[in-house]
């Protein structure tokens, strides 16, 4: 028998064994503290979950309501206004109380539809020359009507120094301004004040320009747990001072998401019972500053009784109500049902036959674009020449990108006004009187 002596002694194997051991130990720690931690993540995410699945049941149960409301004052002014079609006073005041009702659903809608967009990824930035003095003006203008009925003040102050020839998304900066113009008003007190500032920063740089703009109000302010999550959709601060002011809670997150878009800055500051303070901070690439729209406008009481428009729409209700405006304008109209008919029309006239075509997107046998596009590839003479407008329910950027991709100059959402569609007859005859190779939008 032979023995082997092991090289190993029994304090070695002893130490070889308490590491393992203690090595084991390590793992176990580890994988507790991941599971540990993993069970925390889970216990959050079930948490975010529940409170986002609480705000959108409460979003749907206040958008019922907030949706039921105006659609409440159309449905019963207009049964009422049926009513009492002999008198003419009762007759304005049911409508002006329908048109009210009807714009304030519109803006819940249009907010809806946006946060949708949003969350999908597929709202796009559009690009233009536009002038930041004009747009803050228009601005103000766009909730003039509800500052004057609360008998607010609203002052507009503009850097005496300001560049205003800007490149970028104009409507959506629009929207960012509008929506913290119309919160400011609408959560300050009969007789509070509003003051809306734009200034530029960094004056030395040439191509570049930082513009702030900070709108700041006397209203009720906001309490400091609150403004942690003005931003989150669907929300709306627990305050009984707010309870009848109707709004779908996703506002601020679009403007923020917006601003975020831009690379901007959005900034919020609130003293509660004394006011907030709304600062966004943008960066802009500076261009000549745009000749005014409204300088290449005539004046309002020109006659359109010269132009000729053609409107290729399908639907009864759409169709009635843009002749009758147009007809109210002054101008003569000719109309189609379908996008092939209105290529049809085109093409069997003399050059600019059409002094304008209004054209609905969404149409039977060829859609709007493919009918714009037939139109301009068909070889007439001068048809390069004639404005083609799309009067259409898709309002969106990309909507307004695709039609003049088309070969469309310009773009009017339904609802349609009688002044927007004044605005591009005007612009029509203007051009056509000053011979210009460009159609103004």
């Amino acid at each position: 028998m032979v023995h082997v002596e092991s090289p190993y002694t029994e304090d070695m194997i002893e130490i070889t064994l308490s590491r393992n051991i203690d090595e084991e130990l390590r793992l176990q720690d580890e994988m507790l503290e991941k599971e540990r931690r993993a069970k925390m993540l889970l216990e959050d995410a079930l948490e975010k979950a529940e409170k986002a699945s609480e705000a959108k049941s409460e979003f749907l149960s206040r958008m019922s309501h907030d949706i039921r409301t105006p659609m409440n004052a159309i449905v019963g002014m207009t049964e009422l206004a049926q009513l009492h079609i002999g008198s003419e006073e009762k007759m304005k005041d049911y409508l002006d109380k329908i048109a009210v009702s009807g714009k304030h659903l519109l803006e819940l809608i249009n907010e809806v539809l946006d946060m949708s967009k949003i969350e999908s990824g597929r709202v796009e930035l559009t690009e233009e020359n536009f002038d930041l003095r004009e747009l803050a003006q228009e601005a103000v203008e766009m909730v003039s009507l509800a500052v004057e009925s609360k008998k607010q003040s609203l002052s507009l102050h503009l850097d005496g120094g300001l560049h205003s020839g800007v490149v970028g998304d104009a409507r959506r900066l629009s929207q960012i301004l509008v929506n913290i113009l119309d919160n400011a008003s609408k959560y300050t007190k009969e007789g509070g004040s509003i003051a809306f500032t734009l200034e530029e920063l960094k004056k030395q740089e040439e191509k570049v320009g930082t513009y702030r703009f900070t709108i700041e109000d006397t209203g009720v302010g906001m309490k400091p747990e609150y403004l942690k999550q003005i931003f989150e959709p669907f929300s709306r601060a627990d305050d009984s001072r707010i309870s009848k002011i109707t709004g779908t809670g996703l506002g601020m997150t679009i403007v923020k998401n917006l601003v975020n878009m831009m690379g901007g800055d959005l900034q919020v500051e609130s003293s509660y019972g004394k006011g907030s303070r709304f600062t966004v901070t943008l960066c802009l690439t500076k261009c000549e500053e745009p000749s005014s729209a409204k300088s290449r406008e005539e004046e309002p009481d020109q006659p359109l009784s010269e132009l000729r428009v053609l409107l290729a729409e399908d639907n009864e209700l759409n169709l009635q109500i843009a002749v009758e405006m147009i007809e109210l304008l002054g101008a003569r109209i000719e109309c189609v049902r379908d996008g092939q008919k209105a290529v049809e029309a085109v093409c069997s006239h003399p050059p600019l036959y059409y002094d304008i075509v209004f054209m609905d997107v969404q149409m039977p046998v060829l859609n709007g674009y493919d009918a714009a596009r037939a139109i301009r590839s068909s070889g007439m003479e001068r048809i390069e020449e004639l404005p083609i407008i799309a009067m259409t329910a898709d309002a969106f950027a990309e909507d307004i990108k695709q039609a003049r991709l088309a070969g469309m100059n310009g773009h009017l959402a339904k609802p349609i006004s009688m002044d927007r569609l004044k605005h591009f007859l005007l612009n029509c005859l203007n051009w056509r009187k000053q011979n210009q190779k460009r159609f103004y939008i």
